[in-house]
C-alpha cells in the first residue's frame, strides 16, 4: 500500500511521520515514522471499535505537513466556538465589497476542539488516510 497524505498528498515515505490519536484510548497515542513496517500503527492497538468509524476513533496528522490548520493563527492551534460546537462564525465577501457574517458547518470543526493541540497540522480521520491507499477489490 502506497498511502498519501489526504491533505498535502505527498506520498508517506519512511522519511514522513504521523501521529495517532484515538478518541477512545487517548493513553495509546504515537508518533511514528511511516515506514512500510510500521503501517500498521495508523490502528488504534488496543481491541478498539474506532476501525470503520469516522467522526470518533482514530485520527492522524502528517507531521510537518505543508497544509496547515485554517485554525493555527502562526503561534497555535485557535478554534472559535463552544465545546463539541460544529460551526464557526466566519467573516466572507461575495463580490459587493461587504463582509458578511455567515456560519459555515461541519463535524470535523467540534471534533477538533477535542484532539490534542500539538502543531500547525491538522487531523484528519482515519478512514481519509485508508482511502489514498486502500483499494476495495471492487470494479
Amino acid at each position: 500500500m502506497n498511502y498519501r497524505c489526504p491533505l498535502c498528498l505527498n506520498p508517506l515515505t519512511n522519511r514522513e511521520r504521523l501521529s495517532r490519536h484515538c478518541t477512545y484510548h487517548p493513553e495509546l497515542d504515537e508518533t511514528f515514522n511511516c515506514h512500510p513496517d510500521a503501517l500498521h500503527k495508523i490502528f488504534c492497538p488496543a481491541e478498539c471499535k474506532s476501525v470503520d468509524e469516522i467522526a470518533s476513533g482514530v485520527f492522524l496528522r502528517h507531521v510537518r505537513c505543508e497544509e496547515t490548520s485554517p485554525f493555527w493563527d502562526g503561534n497555535e492551534l485557535s478554534i472559535p466556538g463552544d465545546a463539541h460546537e460544529g460551526r464557526i462564525p466566519v467573516s466572507l465577501d461575495f463580490g459587493t465589497g461587504i463582509e458578511q457574517s455567515v456560519y459555515v458547518q461541519h463535524w470535523l470543526i467540534g471534533v477538533l476542539r477535542d484532539l490534542p493541540r500539538m502543531g500547525s497540522e491538522m487531523w484528519f480521520p482515519l478512514m481519509l488516510l485508508r482511502a489514498t491507499g486502500e483499494t476495495s477489490g471492487l470494479s
